[in-house]
């Protein structure tokens, strides 16, 4: 049973950055780490008008 537990705890997602498990928040319209504060989606992300 413990076996089980293991493998649910790493599948969780880590911050690429930081490698804290990923909890995000959003600042000023991007989302960033809560951390470390890394931006890992900025506000536009690329997209164009």
């Amino acid at each position: 049973m413990a076996h089980e537990d293991t493998q649910a705890c790493s599948a969780q997602a880590t911050c690429n950055w930081c490698n804290a498990p990923l909890e995000s928040v959003e600042v000023h319209g991007h989302v960033q780490c809560a951390a470390c504060g890394i931006n890992i989606d900025p506000c536009c992300g690329g997209e164009q008008a």
